[in-house]
């Protein structure tokens, strides 16, 4: 009768961690500073306010050092169906949900690999860097393309 409990009480467990595991949703990994390489270009990621990742759906992280590297990797054939795209805050240094992020293209900001473009979580603080550097606020999507 253990016996037969025991595999019950196993069977119970794997179907919650298996239910739990497909509930959650996507999250960052930090970025480590000069251990992280960048997908695209291979450099080391050494400037976390333009960096970015590309969740897979296999749940594979592809990190880049500048959100140019993400586009262009985001446009090529080899990179398989995104999950999930988080960007870094300009300012914050935090990640945002590349679907909520505000994109500001070709600022005169010196970026790893030189795109110029910059993430920013709050719209009122992308549109005050963009009158500065005379640009214009883009979403994430728009930048990819």
């Amino acid at each position: 009768m253990l016996r037969i409990f025991s595999k019950k009480s196993r069977s119970y467990f794997f179907v919650i961690v298996i239910l739990c595991s497909c509930s959650s949703k996507p999250t960052p990994e930090p970025i480590h500073v000069g251990e992280d390489v960048c997908a695209n270009c291979r450099m080391a990621i050494i400037e976390p306010q333009f960096a970015s990742e590309i969740i897979l759906s296999s749940g594979e992280v592809l990190k880049f050092d500048d959100l140019g590297c993400l586009a262009a990797r985001s446009k090529s054939t080899e990179t398989p169906v995104m999950q999930n795209t988080f960007v870094n805050d300009y300012l914050t240094r935090e990640w945002i949900n590349g679907e909520k992020a505000v994109i500001v293209r070709g600022a005169t900001v010196q970026t790893p690999m030189g795109s110029g473009a910059v993430a920013f979580t709050s719209p009122e603080e992308a549109e005050k860097f963009a009158a500065v550097n005379e640009r214009q606020c883009i979403t994430l999507q728009e930048f990819l393309q």
